[in-house]
């Protein structure tokens, strides 16, 4: 997936917490930053900061899950079984109210 604007904008808050929290040095953090700055996909971004404690899940939440297409609301197969059963029914209804001849 290709990441946006806001995903590397999220990526480079992660990166400059963790320095101010003292978890990466300048050297690394100018680093880190550079390959924010050229990422073209979301997985690259993810292993920027896989390491880091507020990394992929902290503070880049994965994207929202499509929702999944609607249902249609058709006769289900309970629906059917219904209309067999009745049908059923009203065979031995009639055979009863014929009764023996």
């Amino acid at each position: 997936m290709r990441a946006s604007t806001a995903d590397r904008d999220r990526s480079i808050e992660v990166l400059k917490s963790s320095f101010v929290e003292g978890r990466l040095t300048r050297d690394e953090l100018d680093l880190r930053l550079g390959q924010a700055f050229v990422s073209r996909f979301f997985a690259e971004l993810m292993a920027i900061t896989a390491d880091l404690p507020v990394g992929p899940f902290g503070r880049l939440p994965a994207h929202p899950v499509t929702p999944p297409f609607p249902r249609t609301r058709g006769p289900g197969v309970l629906t059917a079984v219904a209309a067999v059963m009745l049908a059923g029914f009203a065979v031995l209804i009639a055979v009863w109210a014929v009764g023996p001849a």
